[in-house]
């Protein structure tokens, strides 16, 4: 995030309430219709860099969901990201290595196994 950048995130924290344009995965492209999101109720952020620096000071609980990296892309094909499988394996996850470079665990209140991961015993 570049300085006095706007984003869901702090435009929630700030002003209560934000709105965005999802993604379509059926149309590969931006949706034209705003949803509008309020903290009238619980809202969970979550995705990659959810944990960024700039963002974790607005989260009332930050829990950070460790996963197998070996596993996301086939997990994302299993979730039919189809087209999009060059874009992940070319783009998302280089972008991810870097992110993950920043310890973001180390930002989280609680940290959890996730995908192809077992708990410590």
């Amino acid at each position: 995030m570049r300085s006095g950048e706007s984003c869901a995130v702090t435009d929630l924290a700030i002003d209560g309430r934000c709105s965005y344009s999802p993604f379509d995965w059926a149309t590969l492209s931006v949706s034209d219709t705003l949803r509008a999101v309020s903290v009238d109720r619980p809202v969970f952020i979550e995705g990659v860099s959810s944990l960024h620096p700039k963002l974790c000071p607005h989260y009332a609980l930050a829990i950070f969901v460790d996963s197998d990296r070996a596993s996301t892309l086939p997990a994302a094909l299993a979730r039919g990201v189809g087209l999009w499988a060059d874009g992940w394996r070319d783009w998302f996850l280089p972008s991810a290595d870097l992110y993950f470079g920043t310890r973001p665990e180390l930002r989280a209140d609680i940290g959890v196994p996730g995908r192809g991961l077992s708990p410590q015993t």
